[in-house]
């Protein structure tokens, strides 16, 4: 990971054929596998709990830092926030450079259509705590924003694994958490 600030320039392979051309990919870096920095980080900072398809914590980071990178108190709102990812990457730019951007992450706190058939035929229903506990929200994204800010587990175990910033000094920073009902 190296950024100089400023913005990303794609440029045509062929710059004589560009008109009709496609640009050439810029992931191609092991650590924007969202297998492993995606799905495998996330089950090893939640465990069971689950999320389809969550994006690579590098790859979002990355493509934060074409964006945003050479602004420190940036703010970055996320209107369809799912596991999290967003708001974990915008941590890792901060620590990288001291910056201070802020991050607003919006979801619904949807249930996954199995989740839903199960519920329903429980004779739950939206709205019900039994319903609210599963929704992706209150079961991923929250957990994962918390774990993500305070570098510690639910139970209180530390997270595990070099997050790829850089050498960082432990410094105690007052947190604020908000949940909007």
């Amino acid at each position: 990971y190296e950024w100089e600030g400023g913005p990303a320039i794609l440029e045509y392979a062929d710059q004589d054929q560009g008109a009709g051309m496609r640009a050439k990919t810029v992931w191609h870096r092991t650590q924007h596998d969202a297998g492993t920095y995606g799905s495998s980080l996330l089950r090893s900072m939640l465990g069971a709990r689950s999320f389809e398809f969550p994006k690579s914590l590098y790859a979002v980071r990355d493509t934060l830092a074409t964006v945003v990178g050479n602004n420190p108190s940036a703010l970055v709102v996320d209107f369809f926030a799912g596991s999290g990812t967003t708001l974990h990457a915008l941590g890792l730019l901060n620590a990288a450079d001291g910056g201070r951007r802020s991050c607003i992450l919006v979801t619904n706190n949807e249930v996954s259509s199995a989740d839903e058939i199960a519920l329903l035929a429980e004779g739950t229903r939206p709205g019900d705590d039994a319903w609210e506990a599963r929704g992706i929200c209150r079961s991923v994204t929250w957990p994962r924003s918390r774990c993500a800010i305070l570098g510690r587990k639910e139970d209180g175990t530390p997270l595990s694994g070099d997050y790829l910033t850089s050498d960082l000094a432990e410094v105690e920073v007052p947190r604020n958490f908000y949940h909007l009902g």
